[in-house]
């Protein structure tokens, strides 16, 4: 992936800055120094960040795995020099159809509604759910 980078711009690692961050947080855990630092010095994002625990419990997966996606995006929208953001996900959608195209699907469920859902609904509520 970084080949052409590195022959063009052999320094290049010099301009990566790594930051802490929580997905599961507002703000994707960033301090607000370091969220206004992005939004106006970064290029590209790349969002890899997500449980990949199948078996995860609907109260942790759902903010990291949703709300953690939201965050990033809406980050995104915020950057003034943004080129591009790369989203690498283990999800695969649109699992019920024969034949699935190469095209954008509309999500069969709103984001906000399902956060929203599942963080008021009781645990052992979801559990069962989960098998359905």
């Amino acid at each position: 992936v970084f080949d052409v980078l590195k022959a063009t711009n052999p320094d290049f690692h010099q301009k990566l800055v790594m930051v802490p961050g929580d997905c599961s947080l507002p703000m994707i855990g960033l301090s607000p120094s370091d969220y206004e630092m992005l939004t106006q010095q970064v290029n590209i994002i790349f969002h890899l960040a997500a449980t990949v625990r199948f078996d995860e419990k609907f109260n942790i997966a759902v903010p990291i795995n949703i709300g953690g996606t939201k965050e990033i995006i809406d980050l995104c929208r915020t950057c003034v020099n943004l080129k591009s953001m790369v989203y690498v996900s283990t999800a695969y959608c649109n699992c019920p159809l024969k034949e699935i195209k190469e095209c954008f699907y509309d999500p069969p469920l709103d984001a906000e509604e399902d956060i929203n859902y599942l963080s008021t609904t009781d645990e052992a509520v979801l559990e069962v759910l989960k098998y359905k």
